[in-house]
């Protein structure tokens, strides 16, 4: 019966030990995933800057753009009225050579 006891005893301390292993195991692996969903996080958040800055690079490079394409219909613009003041000052020197 001592033996018994002693054999429970023994497989008490195992079990003890085994359990300790399983929690320190356990422990470690929600450390290595806390470690990974922060990773995680890091990296989208890193992700998500990065598309709104190239979201407002995009939006300032269009502004950009359309104020490019503004300013020259504008000097087209200005270049056509130009062109018929030019005409029309020609027209003017040939009518008061002819007179």
């Amino acid at each position: 019966k001592l033996v018994a006891w002693q054999e429970l005893s023994v497989l008490k301390e195992r079990m003890a030990e085994v359990q300790a292993k399983a929690d320190a195991a356990s422990r470690a692996q929600q450390e290595a995933m806390a470690e990974v969903e922060a990773q995680y996080d890091a990296q989208v958040n890193a992700l998500g800057a990065e598309l709104e800055s190239s979201e407002e690079r995009h939006a300032e490079t269009a502004e950009a753009l359309v104020a490019a394409q503004r300013e020259l219909m504008e000097l087209a613009a200005s270049s056509e009225k130009l062109r018929l003041q030019l005409a029309a000052a020609k027209r003017q020197a040939v009518t008061a050579s002819l007179n």
